[in-house]
């Protein structure tokens, strides 16, 4: 695979390891940065505009047997691609800006810049793992009230 040496600005994607419970996928370990630069790069315009996160397009952007994982997981890049580029959707990349980042001329990201809205971020780890996780208390047992 050629790699992009000459490129400054650097995708951190987030890839979340997973291991299944039953028939559910669930995460137990922290999710981990993993450099995605070189897919990005392999890209065409109107495959990143249709990079969506937790399925097949955004778990091409790491390589999860190389990361020592053979379970099921995700990963999620859309916001990353945001950042990256400094639009608010993808459908605003242009093939120019394609073109420079192929061509290593994006300069670092400012590390003053505004961060992605990261609010998100609490509910998925609260489906993850669960809403008394976060205060400490043992999961409540449901049952249907009609049983």
């Amino acid at each position: 695979m050629k790699t992009h040496s000459n490129t400054i600005r650097r995708l951190l994607v987030t890839f979340v390891v997973q291991e299944w419970i039953g028939n559910t996928a669930m995460s137990f370990s922290p999710p981990e940065q993993v450099d995605a630069t070189d897919h990005l790069l392999s890209l065409t315009l109107k495959e990143l505009h249709s990079v969506k996160d937790r399925d097949g397009s955004s778990d091409e952007f790491v390589d999860a047997v190389a990361w020592g994982h053979y379970g099921p997981f995700e990963v999620r890049v859309v916001d990353a691609l945001l950042a990256y580029f400094g639009v608010s959707q993808l459908g605003d990349i242009t093939q120019q800006m394609l073109d420079a980042a192929k061509a290593g001329e994006l300069p670092a990201l400012d590390a003053k810049a505004p961060e992605a809205d990261r609010s998100h971020l609490l509910q998925s780890w609260m489906l993850t793992y669960g809403a008394y996780a976060l205060l400490g208390l043992p999961p409540v047992s449901r049952t249907h009230p009609m049983t």
